[in-house]
């Protein structure tokens, strides 16, 4: 395998955080003068603080430039307050997907989405693993991977809750490395002698360089303007068919039922029903004793808060939050809509009710509807995302 090194980098913070961009500007001129010169950067996430356009515009700036190419990964900062959701995102490095793979001299990288619109802890949902499958499919046993993601795979603390399901589909697979941000902390672990990284964070004035020589990654801490520091490696010799020790899934489950897409929040219980909203658009509404589905309720947009079981006009009633911008209430009986207001702001909370009022936060404000009827009491200004 031909020897080439690389550099993996994460938690710039950049825009509102002005200690971040400097970093990030340093980093950059920095890395053009190391020997070798690395081939490519890999951007483990949060590239910017908050995820507005003009903080897009400052970290495109930055890069311009730059002589080598760059693959960013999303972060929760680039998710979690901007009212767009991804769009900043997918305009500033078009035509660069959410998630995608790449392949350089002999090793497949793939670049994962952990993110959760408004949530800080990591998620990959359905259609990303669908993917992942996929992409996997056309390797050979012996290809070597790389797995690239924001939020960490199988640390102690749990960052990404459905971890496990991604090394299901990567069973099989010869995988030499997991990358990841998020922790601004240099730690490494190893999940079933696979060698798990966490870089630090940019914004502290560091970042990770990685020599792939000798049948083998060697990984060096960087802190700007000092010399590289020795801290670990992975092994490149072929493991083919790795099989992993997995959690099982629990022996007492009486049912199971699966939506399009992930489920975020909690669910809502009533007498007889379980509701729940899912990043498939839809409220699903099941039968509590054998998970049967009653009704469905598909909107235009992602789910992400729980749904609240209430009463109106003396009829049970189930109230939920759509993230771009608009609240629903249905008829537990049959799904029927009862009302729909329009917000236009991003939503991700769970509402909640107080003498026949509703309230929710949103995109800059918090804001109160009639019950019964969906029409707007009054907004609180907020700056930030309630959720």
């Amino acid at each position: 395998m031909p020897n080439f090194r690389f550099v993996f980098a994460a938690d710039a913070h950049t825009g509102r955080f002005e200690p971040g961009t400097k970093s990030w500007q340093e980093l950059l001129k920095e890395i053009q003068t190391l020997d070798p010169c690395p081939e490519f950067i890999i951007f483990g996430g949060d590239m910017v603080e908050t995820g507005m356009d003009w903080e897009y515009e400052i970290f495109k700036e930055t890069i311009e430039k730059l002589p080598i190419p760059i693959y960013p990964c999303l972060g929760n900062h680039e998710s979690r307050w901007t009212e767009d959701l991804y769009q900043s995102y997918i305009q500033s490095f078009y035509p660069c997907p959410r998630y995608y793979s790449f392949d350089f001299k002999g090793i497949h990288f793939v670049i994962l989405d952990s993110t959760i619109y408004a949530q800080a802890y990591g998620h990959i949902e359905t259609n990303q693993l669908n993917w992942l499958k996929k992409d996997l499919e056309s390797l050979s046993p012996e290809d070597l991977v790389v797995i690239v993601s924001h939020h960490p795979l199988a640390y102690p603390t749990e960052f990404t809750d459905n971890w496990d399901t991604v090394f299901r589909v990567c069973e099989g697979k010869n995988l030499a490395l997991h990358l990841s941000g998020h922790g601004h902390s240099a730690v490494s672990w190893n999940f079933e002698n696979l060698l798990c990284l966490m870089a630090p964070a940019v914004m502290s004035r560091q970042y990770l360089i990685c020599d792939v020589v000798d049948k083998e990654i060697k990984i060096w801490k960087k802190t700007l303007g000092e010399e590289p520091v020795y801290w670990c490696s992975s092994s490149l010799n072929n493991t083919p068919q790795r099989a992993f020790n997995l959690p099982k899934d629990p022996q007492n489950c009486q049912w199971q039922y699966k939506t399009g897409g992930a489920i975020f929040n909690a669910v809502a219980l009533g007498e007889n029903e379980v509701c729940l909203s899912s990043s498939d658009g839809a409220l699903h509404c099941l039968n509590k004793k054998n998970g049967e589905l009653l009704w469905k309720y598909q909107t235009e947009d992602m789910l992400v808060g729980e749904p609240l079981i209430t009463s109106i006009n003396h009829r049970l009633a189930v109230v939920f939050t759509a993230g771009q911008g608009a609240v629903f209430a249905l008829r537990i009986a049959d799904g029927k809509l009862i009302w729909q207001h329009t917000s236009k702001r991003a939503l991700c909370s769970s509402p909640n009710v107080y003498k026949n009022h509703l309230y929710f936060g949103e995109a800059h404000g918090f804001s109160a509807l009639d019950l019964n009827n969906g029409k707007l009491l009054w907004r609180k200004e907020i700056d930030g995302l309630v959720n």
